[in-house]
């Protein structure tokens, strides 16, 4: 998604970036998320780390599904030393789409400190945290993430109101 933004601007409207730092190719924002990736990983399956403390205890029922899910992917190895690099500082500090950035507060997977990272290579992005979510907002908080992205969204397509004078 981020790579169409950088190829495509004239063809993106809005860019929402929920819990990922869309494979940017950022030496600060890498280094960042490999160091706090080392900290985090242990001998947990992802769902146990993509999910919030709180979430088990609030909704049992949605953590288990959301381990059920989880745990029915294969795992994923690391990229290939082949693929091709995400977008570049430069590229990124060129972008002018309009960008949001959402994280859960308890994200240890791209951890807040590591979205704060990325969002600062792209003009203008703004950042949205929530509380007591972890990796994955859309389905622990989805009122709230709805809410977020839908007023994003309207502040890009919307004109801005101006007041008429008579």
């Amino acid at each position: 998604m981020l790579g169409f933004a950088v190829a495509y601007p004239h063809r993106t409207k809005s860019l929402v970036m929920a819990d990922t730092v869309g494979g940017m190719a950022v030496p600060e924002v890498e280094e960042l998320q490999a160091r706090l990736r080392d900290t985090n990983a242990a001998n947990v399956s992802i769902g146990h780390r993509a999910i919030s403390r709180g979430f088990v205890q609030r909704n049992p029922a949605l953590a288990n599904l959301y381990l059920q899910i989880s745990d029915s992917n294969p795992p994923r190895s690391e990229p290939a030393g082949g693929q091709q690099p995400g977008p570049s500082v430069a590229q990124l500090g060129d972008l002018q789409v309009p960008t949001l950035f959402i994280v859960g507060e308890e994200d240890k997977i791209a951890p807040p400190a590591v979205i704060e990272a990325a969002a600062k290579t792209i003009p203008g992005a703004r950042i949205t945290k929530v509380p007591e979510a972890g990796h994955s907002v859309y389905f622990e908080k989805p009122d709230i993430f709805n809410f977020e992205v839908s007023r994003f969204i309207q502040s890009v397509t919307e004109p801005a109101k101006v007041a008429s004078t008579v």
